[in-house]
């Protein structure tokens, strides 16, 4: 029969290592089980040799498919500390500036990647780009390069200007300062700028016509309402009225409605429209607003899977550099985009310092799809997370793709749908006006 070899830990949680001889790579677990160690490697080996250095790592529970019996060690209670909702405090003053487009970081990490690929250094690539960003962006890349020069993580100069580098931007900076992606990571940065970009530009006339349809309402039942009072100024000159007539009352209709209540009431649409606007894209508003994004019925099946997608390809290379599994996890959430997603990765990253596995621990927050828990199960058998992960992150790819293409359309269905409800009520308003105000008038008039 085959040997395996094997590491993990025993009763007492000291480190052990050593070979077992079974027909199968189950059989090997279920006897190792069974002797109370806890399993966190396990592979097929030619000899029954055993390494005499331990080795240290962080014991995971294997899922079995027949019951262990229960062991005599009463399990030691794990008390987890609440996450806080809001990222630790920065490693130095907050520096605001203009607000950096997606467009901008799109130029700034395509360019970063490409040079750190070429070979440059950090250092000398962040003062290469300084002349050739946006002017706003400029400040922040001298910083970042003499902290880059001195041997400081340049994610730590990032988070001092939140206007400029958001906090997925932050938290994929310091995952591949930790996991040696750097390159990759700037890549992954550009790519999702680019996607942003373009998605907002597929609707940068939605919110100007909506807007503006909901103002010109009251414009619209003024103009409407003036050709009324027009008539009524014309109407008893009768032949004599000319033109000049005609105007001179419409003009003077608009500019009574003006006055009140028309004009104050489009004032004010304009005012709240404005600071509702500003209120929503406020920094402390941002938590808020993600949260409404993930639940939207258009937008939110693509934040999940963009979050899934990239939280999932960012553990694919935490687990190849080494990285531990609950360190990877916690870096790997402050990489997705969404605020609310985060907190919820970051709840489940809790159940990773005690003794539950991560295939359970998934499902905790009830935002991992089902499908994703075998493969995951699959990988603690097999120890090849990374493999699961990357697995993972193209099914995410895949689906935030289709999730994209679907959010155009039906967003862009109801923009329609929005067009043809604000002409509606005006074709209302204007046959409205026509028949129960202007129409009277003159009839009245020929009488």
């Amino acid at each position: 029969m085959p040997f395996f070899r094997y590491s993990g830990t025993d009763q007492s949680g000291s480190p052990t290592s050593g070979t077992v001889e079974a027909a199968s790579a189950d059989d090997a677990m279920m006897q190792l089980v069974k002797s109370g160690l806890n399993i966190s490697q396990l592979m097929k080996t030619l000899s029954a040799s055993v390494p005499t250095t331990p080795v240290a790592r962080e014991p995971v529970k294997v899922a079995l498919t027949t019951p262990v019996p229960p062991q005599p060690v009463a399990p030691k209670q794990v008390v987890a500390k609440p996450i806080p909702a809001t990222p630790a405090a920065p490693k130095g003053p907050i520096i605001h500036t203009k607000e950096a487009s997606d467009k901008d970081r799109m130029f700034l990490f395509s360019q970063l990647s490409k040079q750190l690929k070429a070979g440059m250094g950090l250092a000398e690539a962040l003062t290469d780009l300084r002349p050739r960003v946006s002017k706003k962006i400029t400040p922040s890349l001298e910083e970042a390069a003499k902290a880059a020069t001195n041997g400081k993580p340049i994610s730590d100069t990032f988070e001092q200007y939140p206007d400029l580098y958001p906090e997925y931007v932050v938290g994929m900076i310091r995952a591949g300062e930790q996991g040696g992606f750097m390159e990759e990571a700037c890549g992954i940065l550009s790519d999702q700028a680019q996607s942003a970009h373009l998605f907002g530009r597929s609707f940068w006339w939605v919110r100007p016509l909506i807007i503006n349809a909901l103002i010109a309402m009251p414009l619209a039942i003024l103009f409407l309402q003036s050709i009324v009072e027009a008539w009524k100024i014309v109407e008893p000159k009768g032949e004599e009225a000319t033109m000049a007539d005609a105007i001179a009352g419409m003009t003077q209709s608009v500019l009574h409605g003006l006055v009140w209540p028309y004009g104050p009431i489009t004032l004010i649409l304009y005012a709240l429209s404005y600071f509702s606007y500003k209120a929503l894209r406020a920094p402390k508003a941002r938590q808020r607003r993600h949260e409404i994004v993930l639940r939207w019925p258009v937008f939110g099946a693509r934040t999940k899977h963009e979050c899934l997608a990239v939280f999932s390809w960012t553990m694919a290379k935490l687990a190849k550099g080494g990285t531990s599994p609950k360190r990877s996890w916690e870096l790997a959430a402050d990489t997705v985009p969404n605020l609310a997603v985060r907190d919820k990765m970051l709840r489940v990253g809790q159940a990773l310092s005690g003794s539950e596995r991560l295939s359970d621990a998934l499902f905790k927050e009830g935002f991992f799809p089902e499908e994703y828990g075998p493969i995951i199960a699959t990988a603690e058998l097999t120890g090849d997370m990374p493999g699961a992960f990357e697995q993972l992150a193209k099914i995410s790819q895949g689906e935030f793709d289709a999730a994209q293409d679907a959010a155009k359309f039906k967003s862009k269905g109801w923009g329609r749908a929005g067009c043809w409800a604000v002409g509606g009520l005006i074709l209302i308003l204007t046959c409205w006006a026509m028949y129960y105000e202007l129409l009277p008038a003159i009839l009245k008039g020929l009488e």
